[in-house]
């Protein structure tokens, strides 16, 4: 489990900080009020990150910042010295950020930061530049955020990278790159990926109005003129990736169903109509829960919704990655699966549910339900559906607790 270090002399601070930290990460976090007590926990954990105070008494100037440097882990410095002189040398350092005590909710910016980079760690970063120098910098500055960073020496070789990563979020491109300059590059990048999904930040040295227009009109959603100080680079890179991540958020909540966090109906026809071949094979059932009505008239809504969000736990688990699970509505599901599964797998999800039962607060709930399965190569989806919805009613009307198919 990731565990963080909290390093500061004022029992009270540190605990403040270990409590925010706690509370918006769900880490663990060990506080350390000396130099000699941080050193002492490191050599037993390894540490995710750690908060250091510059001035402890126990160490000289920054000696906890050198020590995180020298062990390769992230450090944010929270301290009350505001000096520029000390603020451009501790920067220097390649921390990741520098936050001093005074400022409002410096704590929770901490815990939100920190939170931040947990997620970094899946997010792929392309920095194009034919500058050795600058890609470098700009990958030690992402690299201290915690991004998966990929560098490029020609535009050409970025956009090729960009169509195999899987889960691009950034990509920072110079303007004069051999092959494909930056605005080559951002309307290429375009054509895949709209603005919403994958952040483009256009760089250069010359400093024209012009310039920096002319990469927001080919589709780049900022630009940054060089050279740039580590923080304005964090809080343009930070800005683009917030702006993600909550149109993502919106996105999510607006495909999915806020019971059981399954896809609803709406998502499962935009995915249909990227991914449905009629020459594949394929399988569409559709899935009801019996009785379901008795259900929440025998023990209430609160376990009626307890059902539904349990069976969809146990489909979702049960399909994997094999297929896409979708809420349609109520308590009826419907479930794609490629290439095509025979009757002998859905008859094993229905048994699968039928033993396991539901158990809510000492009640236990005996669950069936009745799957309709419809598989071919050769049909469209609206056909497919139907005929699985028709197989669904013929399974009810045999006695419930079944699997009706046909290819």
């Amino acid at each position: 489990m990731d565990k963080i270090l909290v390093v500061e002399d004022s029992n009270i601070l540190g605990t403040l900080l270990k409590k925010r930290i706690e509370l918006e990460t769900g880490l663990e976090v060990d506080h350390a009020v000396t130099y000699a007590k941080a050193m002492e926990y490191t050599s037993v954990f390894d540490y995710f990150a750690v908060v250091v105070d510059l001035n402890l008494p126990d160490a000289a100037q920054a000696g906890m910042v050198d020590f995180a440097q020298n062990k390769n882990i992230p450090a944010i410095v929270y301290t009350g010295d505001y000096d520029d002189a000390l603020r451009e040398k501790i920067w220097k350092k390649n921390i990741v950020d520098y936050v001093l005590k005074k400022d409002p909710d410096s704590d929770i910016y901490i815990a939100k930061l920190l939170r931040q980079m947990m997620l970094n760690r899946d997010i792929d970063v392309i920095v194009a530049d034919d500058s050795r120098l600058m890609r470098n910098r700009i990958k030690a500055l992402l690299s201290a955020h915690l991004f998966r960073v990929h560098t490029c020496e020609t535009g050409k070789e970025a956009f090729d990278l960009a169509m195999k990563l899987d889960n691009l979020k950034i990509v920072i491109a110079d303007y004069l790159m051999p092959e494909l300059s930056g605005f080559d590059l951002v309307r290429l990048i375009r054509k895949k990926f709209t603005k919403d999904r994958v952040a483009f930040i256009g760089m250069s040295r010359e400093g024209t109005a012009e310039l920096s227009a002319k990469f927001i009109k080919y589709g780049a959603n900022d630009f940054l003129l060089k050279p740039f100080s580590p923080e304005q680079f964090y809080c343009r890179v930070n800005q683009n990736l917030q702006t993600l991540m909550l149109i993502d958020h919106i996105r999510d909540m607006s495909y999915k169903d806020y019971l059981t966090g399954l896809y609803n109906r709406r998502y499962f026809f935009i995915y249909m109509s990227e991914v449905f071949d009629i020459e594949k094979s394929k399988s569409i059932a559709v899935l009801d829960i019996d009785y379901f009505k008795g259900i929440n008239d025998s023990f209430g809504h609160d376990v009626g919704d307890y059902v539904l969000k349990n069976i969809s736990q146990a489909i979702m688990e049960y399909v994997g990655k094999r297929g896409l699970v979708s809420r349609f509505g109520g308590e009826e599901f419907c479930i794609y699966i490629e290439p095509g599964a025979d009757e002998d797998y859905f008859e094993g999800l229905r048994s699968m549910i039928e033993r396991s039962g539901v158990s809510y607060n000492n009640i236990e709930i005996n669950v069936t339900v009745s799957i309709g399965v419809c598989s071919s190569y050769g049909k469209g989806l609206d056909d497919m559906i139907s005929a699985a919805d028709n197989l669904l009613y013929m399974a009810k009307n045999e006695g419930r607790n079944k699997v009706c198919s046909a290819s």
